[in-house]
């Protein structure tokens, strides 16, 4: 009788002991994946405050020193927001918002790392920038996202931003409006300058930049020249591209840089313009642009 009790004791601990278990179980994985809308604001605001607040001035570092210096930037917002990375939230269109603005910040830390190849850098650093400026322009227009009205316009977007929800959350930089877009016509770019330079690091890279003014009455907010890669028979064997995101005032020049890894382009001789691009309302709308033929000659690039 007294092994019949002490059985029946160990069963009802057992039982007991596993429903708590399951219990713990469920909340921590509540815990885990939900997330309080506002709570997420408020730290996706501290991380930008603490961003914008580090205005280092970077002109005389290295490029090994700025790009740690902008991976402890980066870090400012991913230290507030990365344990979001697997939250769920309610409202779906904030729930895509959030994770993409995640993935931008990881994107531009990523970035860093690659700072010797000035072409695969800047493709990560200045897409996940375009990026996080329409999503922190929109939780601000439509989220109260608790930052000052000086800190939005940091990123503010001079087009209206508009949103469907969707399972595809790219359709929603597609969909932003493009009001008031600059028109430029042929020969309000002008290219008036070249530099090059050959760098070693793992790898041998050749860097090159394109002197661009802006002729127009317009502000430009990025400028793209779009190149071919040609051999010594002038055959184009690849294409590349030299770019500039900042705000380009009328009547100024600006230098748009690129890079290609030669040992990608064995053969490489030349580097060819064929066109330009710009977006003239910050809104990732991109114009293609012609260019002088008299220009094309002019600057060509020998790679030596």
């Amino acid at each position: 009788m007294k092994k019949c009790k002490l059985i029946s004791t160990i069963l009802l601990l057992l039982i007991f002991s596993t429903a708590c278990g399951s219990g713990n179980s469920q909340q921590e994985s509540m815990s885990a994946t939900s997330a309080n809308q506002d709570e997420f604001l408020q730290s996706m605001a501290t991380g930008i405050s603490a961003r914008l607040a580090d205005d280092t001035d970077t002109s005389n570092m290295t490029d090994e020193q700025e790009a740690e210096y902008l991976s402890k930037l980066v870090d400012c917002e991913l230290s507030e927001i990365s344990k979001y990375k697997n939250a769920t939230f309610t409202d779906e269109t904030l729930n895509d918002l959030a994770h993409e603005y995640i993935n931008a910040c990881n994107s531009q830390k990523i970035a860093t790392k690659y700072y010797k190849n000035a072409q695969l850098y800047n493709a990560l650093w200045e897409n996940s920038s375009h990026i996080r400026a329409a999503i922190i322009s929109y939780l601000y227009q439509n989220y109260e996202l608790p930052i000052t009205s000086e800190q939005a316009a940091e990123y503010n977007t001079t087009g209206s931003v508009s949103y469907t929800v969707d399972s595809d959350t790219a359709n929603f930089f597609n969909a932003l409006n493009d009001d008031g877009d600059v028109q430029l016509s042929q020969g309000d770019l002008s290219i008036v300058g070249v530099d090059k330079e050959r760098k070693v690091f793992d790898e041998v890279y050749f860097n090159f930049s394109y002197v661009v003014r802006n002729n127009s009455t317009a502000t430009l907010n990025s400028i793209s020249v779009y190149c071919s890669i040609l051999d010594k028979n002038e055959n184009v064997i690849g294409t590349t591209s030299a770019n500039v995101y900042a705000t380009i005032l009328p009547n100024k020049d600006v230098s748009c840089d690129g890079s290609i890894m030669l040992s990608d382009y064995p053969s490489a001789a030349y580097i060819r313009i064929d066109n330009l691009a710009y977006d003239g309302n910050n809104n990732s709308i991109v114009h293609e642009l012609a260019v002088d033929s008299t220009e094309i000659t002019e600057h060509i690039i020998a790679i030596n």
